[in-house]
């Protein structure tokens, strides 16, 4: 057997276990729940060229923009993050659209939710920000928004530390917003954010990763390590180990040992 051939029935056999348990999951969140899912069988449909997939993907996609709102506003748990998923599947043309007619309901209830959700993570909020900057058209511009946003970034996480995460999503931003030309009211406070943004991530790339690190990204290796060893296990794993325990999980999963419900 051919890698790619073991690569497509791992691939297939991990689609399968999310059509068989997904209905079961009671979050909807991007990070969290439904809405991985979603992204995943998507992705998978247009791989494999089978259509079973991208329905089932679709109808559990309207079961979350259903009660979309009824989330946070938070990226990872709330409807920022779907909202960034949404504009994601257009893109990708897995669903027909127009992220700025789609997403102009999640623009302005992220605004209108900012002073009432202190506790929100407001900087990995910006990679939902990033991407709406993307999207913005002659006709609908989500830039004038964006000195606002980044306004009360600075104040709500002044003299606050940033987890490395929240380091990247901001100067991702800040990257995004780099041409846009803002209200003269809000260039002081955008300066300040990223002058403190650019600062924090040049410390982050002196330091060397480490099994604490909070990063965006990981490695196979870190996935697996987290996900099917035991944390007192430092190993190298070959590619045939590592089918091997993916074959081994997900023959052996169930509805009270899978990690999505």
């Amino acid at each position: 057997m051919t890698n790619k051939e073991r690569t497509d029935i791992l691939l297939q056999s991990i689609a399968n276990v999310l059509t068989v348990y997904g209905y079961h999951v009671r979050d909807n969140s991007l990070f969290y729940g439904k809405g991985g899912i979603v992204m995943y069988l998507y992705a998978y449909a247009a791989y494999s060229g089978d259509e079973a997939y991208e329905d089932f993907a679709g109808d559990m996609l309207d079961v979350i923009m259903k009660d979309a709102f009824k989330l946070t506003s938070d990226f990872d748990r709330g409807f920022t993050g779907i909202g960034w998923l949404l504009g994601w599947l257009i893109k990708k043309n897995y669903v027909e659209g127009d992220a700025n007619d789609d997403l102009k309901a999640y623009d302005k209830a992220m605004y209108a939710r900012i002073e009432c959700e202190k506790d929100s993570d407001l900087a990995i909020q910006s990679l939902y920000l990033a991407e709406r900057i993307e999207q913005s058209s002659p006709t609908y511009s989500i830039s004038s928004l964006v000195g606002i946003f980044l306004k009360i970034l600075g104040q709500r996480y002044e003299g606050k530390p940033l987890k490395k995460m929240q380091v990247r999503s901001i100067d991702y931003l800040l990257k995004k917003a780099g041409d846009i030309k803002h209200d003269e009211k809000y260039i002081k406070d955008i300066d300040t954010i990223n002058d403190r943004i650019r600062k924090e991530a040049k410390q982050i790339e002196r330091k060397n990763d480490s099994a604490c690190d909070e990063s965006l990204y990981y490695s196979t290796d870190d996935l697996f390590k987290a996900i099917f060893l035991s944390e007192e296990k430092s190993v190298n794993l070959n590619e045939k180990q590592t089918n091997e325990i993916l074959e081994n999980y997900i023959k052996n999963a169930d509805s009270t040992r899978l990690y999505l419900l």
